[in-house]
C-alpha cells in the first residue's frame, strides 16, 4: 500500500471526524463507536474527496481503517 494513500486517508478521517488516535488497526465500530449510518456517511465523504466509488457490498467488509485503505489501493 502506498504511504501517501495511507496518509491521505488518515488525514481525511481526522478532518471529517473527532476521532483520535486514528491508526490502521482502528475499528470503526469497536474503537470509534460509529453506527453503520455514520460509517456510510464517512465513506461517502472520503469517496467525494478521493473521487472514488466504494460499492455497498464492499462496505460490509470494511471494518478497520486498514481495510478501507486496502480497498482503495486495490482500485
Amino acid at each position: 500500500m502506498k504511504n501517501d494513500l495511507r496518509a491521505t486517508v488518515l488525514g481525511l478521517l481526522a478532518e471529517h471526524t473527532n476521532l483520535d488516535p486514528i491508526t490502521m488497526e482502528s475499528d470503526f465500530v469497536k474503537d470509534f463507536g460509529l453506527s453503520s449510518l455514520e460509517i456510510a456517511e464517512l465513506i461517502c465523504s472520503i469517496e467525494d474527496d478521493l473521487d472514488v466509488e466504494i460499492s455497498e457490498s464492499a462496505l460490509t467488509h470494511i471494518k478497520t481503517v486498514g481495510d478501507l485503505c486496502k480497498y482503495i489501493d486495490a482500485m
